[in-house]
């Protein structure tokens, strides 16, 4: 038994050492304060939630990343250089 300590105790530092003391000889005390009182509901305690822009404009127009812009079909997408934002895109409308 010995043997387990030692080769426990040889690879820790001597803050570890001490922490693990000093956790095993003072135990945490439970809070046996009485739990707080209930808060009171409120009216209005409800806030309506800030508007968006629709991000589909129509069936053809899109609004992404304060950019518009006209999508017939799928290939363009790809058709001018977009950033790489716009081309993960199509992944969002699913």
């Amino acid at each position: 038994m010995l043997s387990r300590y030692y080769h426990t105790l040889r690879t820790l530092r001597p803050i570890q050492i001490y922490g693990r003391i000093w956790h095993r000889l003072r135990r945490p005390r439970p809070d046996l304060r009485p739990a707080p009182n209930r808060r009171t509901v409120q009216k209005n305690a409800w806030a309506i939630p800030g508007a968006r822009k629709p991000m589909m404009l129509s069936p053809e127009r899109v609004r992404f990343l304060n950019e518009e812009r006209e999508i017939k079909s799928a290939a363009d997408w790809n058709a001018e250089p977009q950033k790489k934002n716009w081309l993960l895109y199509p992944a969002l409308l699913r």
